[in-house]
């Protein structure tokens, strides 16, 4: 017969458990899929000789995720307040976009990032 469960033995399968998925945690191995943890990025910025006075900005997204292109014209510190560029809906699946901002002449510098929700 099969050897019953007592309190010693269940808390120490429980910190097996526990350990086991520290491990996976911490080497990036999950048994399931998480959700939405692909962090948002800007894959390129473009500068395209065809289209002059323009910068493109190339991105993936997830389904069911709102995505925020923002910009700062300064270097970013910590507390800066970032402005919306655009704003992506959701969609029913993954999508690629090329999202155009306009060069303004005499500016020299401009930040961007992409922020996802949820």
């Amino acid at each position: 017969m099969g050897k019953r469960a007592t309190s010693s033995n269940s808390s120490c399968l429980a910190n097996q458990m526990r350990k086991i998925l520290i491990a996976m945690l911490l080497t990036g191995f999950l048994p399931w899929p998480a959700r939405g943890s692909t962090p948002p990025k800007i894959n390129w910025i473009q500068l395209p000789a065809y289209l002059p006075g323009y910068v493109l900005l190339h991105f993936d997204t997830e389904a069911n995720r709102t995505y925020e292109v923002q910009y700062l014209d300064y270097a970013p510190t910590n507390g800066a307040t970032w402005s919306i560029l655009a704003t992506i809906p959701p969609e029913t699946g993954p999508d690629h976009y090329v999202w155009p901002d306009t060069l303004v002449p005499g500016r020299t510098q401009r930040f961007y990032r992409l922020k996802a929700t949820p």
